[in-house]
C-alpha cells in the first residue's frame, strides 16, 4: 500500500529481528482431527483479576501447572495443554482449545492488556516456542 509515495511494509515488533522461520513439525493428537477427552481443564468464567495475568488465568483452569519459570515445552499440541510464547523476552501462556493442521486455537488472558479472549496461533508464528501439558508427550 502506498501513502504519499511511501511504501508501507509491515514491521516486526520492537527488538525482534527478521530471521528464517523455524521449520516446526507437530503431530496432531487432538482437536477436530483426533478426538480426545479433556479431563484436567476447568471451564469457569474469568474474574476481573485473572484478565490481567495469563498465568493466573491458566493456573485456575489447568491442573498441575508449575511455576511460570518451570513451564517449558514438554508436549505436542494437545487440547487442554498450554502454548508457550515469548514477546520481547516476556513469556506468555494460553490454554489450547482446538488443534488444527495449521495451528492451535487458544483461550487466554492479558494478550491484550487486561482482556480475556480467543485467537488462532499458526505453528509458524515467530513468538511460538512450544507446548506444555500436565501429561507431557515428548
Amino acid at each position: 500500500m502506498a501513502v504519499l509515495g511511501i511504501l508501507l511494509i509491515p514491521a516486526l515488533p520492537p527488538n525482534i529481528e527478521a530471521e528464517e522461520p523455524l521449520q516446526k513439525t507437530y503431530r496432531i493428537t487432538s482437536g477436530p482431527l483426533v478426538d480426545q477427552p479433556i479431563q484436567h481443564i476447568k471451564l469457569i468464567e474469568p474474574s476481573s483479576t485473572e484478565a490481567c495475568n495469563c498465568v493466573t488465568y491458566v493456573r485456575n483452569r489447568v491442573d498441575g501447572l508449575p511455576r511460570m519459570a518451570a513451564i517449558f515445552p514438554n508436549s505436542e499440541p494437545v487440547v487442554g495443554g498450554v502454548t508457550i510464547e515469548f514477546f520481547n523476552g516476556i513469556k506468555h501462556i494460553a490454554i489450547i482449545t482446538k488443534v488444527e493442521a495449521g495451528g492451535v486455537w487458544v483461550a487466554e488472558a492479558n494478550y491484550n492488556h487486561c482482556e480475556t479472549g480467543e485467537r488462532f496461533i499458526p505453528f509458524d508464528k515467530y513468538s511460538l516456542v512450544g507446548f506444555w501439558s500436565p501429561y507431557g508427550t515428548i
